[in-house]
């Protein structure tokens, strides 16, 4: 069997290049000025297309109900801006996902690399996930108890939504029954490991989230812990999907840092700092009255998440990122109120330390 090389794919990459060139011209030329207009008056400046019109509002308003409440907060020049965005991520995507077709095969023989491992290290993830599942859960379920008297804001998600019992808000009784199925479940699961019961807890878990965000606000609390979740739950063998959770774990944080970058630049750090004085903790409020202090654990934070997948995979350099992901969400409890003292995100360095005792990545990523 002969190994894979990495290759560019020239072609193919000038075919992604000049497609997303055309689309950028499209959106310059006819798009935004449409959308602009659009967004300002509700009207569509193209003639003839009445029926575009009604569709795309259709589609607006049914991915984005909250768009006219936002539209009057931050005013068409915030959501332009979004636009731009979307285009430029659109280049970005392009060109991550030709290398990756491109080199489809390099991939998925690195991502899914057969590893002999010892029992202990599935064990290790198994009550890693089963802890999790027990803590956050509670926390879930808790929040959710306390949203009971707010029946009349909550508009289900799709994917609770068509599950006769589950369209309503949550109640004591519907609570009650999915936490004692996944309890039960989870237990036996332990007990026997039949893969089938793991993934009915999976479900739980996820019908758990579906009812936190059913309140019109979506957020990342759980995203790295639902990978850990989906293959330890999930899967017969989840050290073989072991990898994949670190990528999607690295780029999470990469992402992250990319994102702020591509929003505000360096100056990230300078618009955060007045958030931090108006609605920051005790001692968040203290520390924002020392802006050149912030600004420095700030960049430090967006460092560490730019840094994130070359740190990551590096059996050298890993625990100065598993220092920093433990500083950092700390700090954002701590200054912000934002997340907990034993954060979700932990959890992804107890991944980091079974990938690393299971596989020797320093002669390909040092």
């Amino acid at each position: 069997m002969t190994k894979s090389t990495y290759k560019l794919g020239l072609p193919s990459l000038l075919v992604c290049a000049l497609v997303w060139g055309g689309l950028l011209s499209i959106w310059l030329i006819l798009g935004r000025p449409a959308v602009l207009a659009w967004l300002v008056a509700g009207l569509w400046p193209i003639g003839g297309l009445d029926q575009v019109l009604s569709w795309w509002q259709h589609l607006v308003l049914e991915l984005y109900p909250r768009l006219p409440v936002e539209l009057q907060r931050l005013g068409p020049d915030f959501f332009i801006a979004k636009a731009d965005q979307v285009i430029i991520r659109l280049g970005l995507v392009a060109l991550v996902g030709q290398q990756l077709f491109v080199n489809r095969r390099l991939v998925m023989d690195w991502l899914f690399a057969a590893q002999d491992v010892a029992s202990f290290y599935v064990l290790f993830l198994r009550w890693a996930a089963s802890f999790a599942y027990l803590w956050f859960g509670y926390d879930i379920i808790s929040d959710l108890w306390l949203r009971q008297p707010m029946a009349d804001w909550h508009q289900p998600l799709r994917l609770v939504g068509w599950i006769p019992g589950l369209i309503t808000a949550p109640n004591a009784a519907n609570m009650i029954i999915i936490a004692a199925l996944g309890i039960l479940c989870l237990i036996l699961w332990l007990v026997w490991d039949w893969v089938w019961l793991g993934r009915l807890v999976f479900v739980t878990w996820m019908i758990g989230q579906a009812w936190l965000y059913s309140w019109g606000k979506i957020d990342h609390t759980y995203a790295t812990l639902n990978w850990l979740m989906l293959v330890v739950l999930g899967t017969k063998d989840p050290v073989q999907y072991l990898r994949l959770v670190m990528v999607l774990i690295a780029a999470t944080y990469g992402l992250a840092g990319v994102e702020k970058l591509l929003t505000t630049g360096l100056s990230w750090a300078a618009e955060a700092n007045p958030y931090l004085v108006n609605h920051g903790t005790a001692i968040g409020q203290v520390l924002g009255q020392f802006p050149a202090v912030f600004t420095v654990l700030a960049m430090i934070g967006l460092l560490g998440q730019l840094l994130s997948p070359w740190l990551m995979f590096s059996k050298r350099r890993w625990p100065i990122w598993a220092v920093w992901v433990l500083l950092f969400h700390a700090g954002t409890w701590l200054l912000l109120g934002a997340g907990a003292w034993l954060h979700p995100w932990y959890w992804s360095i107890a991944v980091c330390v079974v990938y690393h005792q299971l596989y020797d990545l320093d002669h390909n990523m040092d």
